[in-house]
Formats: C-alpha cells, sequence, structure tokens
C-alpha cells in the first residue's frame, strides 16, 4: 500500500459515524473509569493519623484522654 493510498484514506474516512458509535461511546466510558481507580489509587486517602506516633494505641474515648482517674477497683 503506498502512501498516498493512506492519506487518502484517512481523508475519506467518516469520523462523524466513528464518534458518533456505541463502540466510541463505550470505550470512553471504560477509559474514564480506568482512569478515575488509577487516581483514586494514587491519591492518598487522608483516614490515616497524621502523627501515627501521637497518641500511641490510646482510642478516643479513652478515660486516659479525658483525664479522668484510672483505679482496678471499679
Amino acid at each position: 500500500m503506498k502512501f498516498k493510498d493512506c492519506v487518502k484514506k484517512v481523508k475519506e474516512f467518516d469520523y462523524g459515524k466513528f464518534f458518533g458509535s456505541k463502540a466510541f461511546l463505550i470505550g470512553g466510558c471504560v477509559v474514564i473509569i480506568v482512569a478515575a481507580i488509577v487516581i483514586n489509587a494514587l491519591i492518598p486517602s487522608g483516614s490515616e493519623p497524621k502523627d501515627k506516633t501521637a497518641g500511641g494505641s490510646q482510642l478516643l474515648g479513652n478515660s486516659v484522654l479525658v483525664d479522668a482517674e484510672v483505679n482496678g477497683n471499679d
């Protein structure tokens, strides 16, 4: 196939029909979904504490965090 034939086919191709097809629409949706998954995997979730050493193993609501006295004789 000659280069001139390829150029002629590219110029004569009906791009409106291609971009309006269901296959192009489905392919575009798949590309957008994959991009969203990749971006979601790359961005940190933010649910982790910023300073992991602060607080140690204490949980919010422990009596230690609210300065209450802890007695072994409840």
